[in-house]
């Protein structure tokens, strides 16, 4: 099976939540022997390193494109009827670029990640006839629209009101003209449904593999650690992050003075290291994680802004990590507390799930270990892409027979 996969970045390194998604489906269509042809956007050329691994999983072709949010984007879909999202994805290098490869080379699917790549796949599909699917991480519309919520009263809030409306619009006029959409959850396939009816659209969920993210027995854990990890260039993490140092953590440390927090992950804000004094220490971007989730008591996921499913708190479940969560960041993940898995998004509540916690962490031994067990049985990469890989082969075979 000779598959086309369009993505709007290069994954590689993974090490964010949507790098992740990409790369991990992508390793293991290699691993099922199928052939991947990987067409990435990417403002700059990746280094030697990360080409490399993502050769070892299949052919890159980078399409030097930037899909930065510049002032000219923004001016122009402010007044035209453009989604800023959709548009910044699209180009006449683009579309050069791909045209190229698809004169030279024949593929039997075309596999597009993120809905803002679906007009890349159709314009593909339009070449060699051949079916068009979309993975879809998020219901894109939704983030936008909850983002507009989020905000006062203002210019920018009418900005984002409008630009949500035109990416619904955009997704529901496309949804349709997929092959099959892989949504990450049930409530996202609902949604998209909700969207457009006449959709196919099939749930294969993000994971983990389990191989990779398995506690290690020997170290002892703290459970007045606190451990966030994210990446911080989308400013909603960003403002989770501020809401529970701010809100919840002085509550805690209030009853356990010693509670400190890490925070991992790339691009952390300057104003984060002021922190310091509140018990907060900034690890930034690590190689691997694991063995900070391995040491750390407690994951926090605060988020309020968002959609799909959080790959973080999978990964933290899986190294055996009580997780608290705001109900936005734990949506798609149908694990309650006996799995290991809180949620609150009340500062006060919040706060008192982490005391509690904390003060009795040896009677959550065994929820600890229900947390990867959920995760294990649940969401893992393989599973998943078994299931987008045996609908690959039925559409490829309905095309044949029509041809």
């Amino acid at each position: 099976m000779k598959i086309l996969q369009l993505t709007p970045q290069y994954p590689f390194p993974d090490d964010d939540g949507g790098r992740i998604g990409i790369a991990n489906f992508t390793r293991e269509f290699a691993k099922a022997r199928a052939d991947v042809t990987m067409f990435a956007l990417s403002a700059e050329h990746p280094s030697a390193l990360h080409l490399k691994q993502g050769e070892q999983v299949a052919k890159v072709r980078i399409c030097r494109h930037s899909t930065k949010n510049s002032l000219l984007r923004l001016a122009v879909s402010a007044v035209l009827p453009l989604s800023i999202y959709m548009w910044k994805h699209q180009g006449s290098e683009i579309m050069k670029d791909l045209s190229s490869l698809l004169r030279k080379e024949k593929f039997d699917i075309i596999h597009a990640d993120h809905s803002c790549m679906m007009t890349a796949a159709l314009f593909a599909q339009s070449i060699q006839n051949i079916p068009v699917c979309l993975r879809l991480h998020n219901v894109e519309w939704i983030i936008w629209q909850r983002y507009a919520d989020s905000l006062k009263p203002s210019l920018k809030k009418m900005y984002i009101e409008r630009q949500a409306r035109l990416l619904r619009e955009a997704e529901q006029r496309l949804f349709p003209k997929m092959d099959a959409i892989f949504a990450v959850t049930e409530h996202d396939k609902q949604q998209a449904l909700r969207l457009e009816p006449t959709a196919n659209v099939i749930v294969a969920s993000p994971g983990i593999n389990p191989k990779e993210w398995m506690p290690d027995s020997s170290i002892i854990r703290n459970p007045k650690e606190l451990v966030i990890a994210t990446t911080y260039k989308w400013i909603h993490n960003v403002e989770g992050v501020r809401w529970f140092v701010e809100n919840v953590l002085p509550l805690v440390r209030a009853e356990i003075p010693d509670v400190r927090l890490s925070i991992i992950g790339k691009n952390p804000p300057e104003y984060f290291h002021e922190w310091k004094d509140k018990g907060v220490d900034v690890i930034g971007y690590v190689e691997r994680v694991q063995p900070y989730l391995n040491r750390a008591g407690i994951s926090i996921a605060p988020l309020f802004v968002g959609s799909g499913v959080r790959i973080k708190i999978l990964e933290a479940m899986a190294m055996e990590l009580l997780v608290v969560a705001t109900p936005v960041a734990m949506e798609g993940i149908p694990a309650t507390e006996s799995d290991g898995l809180f949620t609150s998004d009340n500062p006060t509540k919040t706060a008192q799930i982490i005391i509690d916690l904390i003060n009795n962490y040896d009677h959550y031994s065994q929820t600890r270990e229900a947390a990867r067990k959920f995760v294990v049985e649940n969401f893992t990469w393989e599973s998943s892409a078994k299931i987008m890989l045996d609908t690959y082969q039925q559409l490829i075979e309905k095309y044949h027979s029509k041809s």
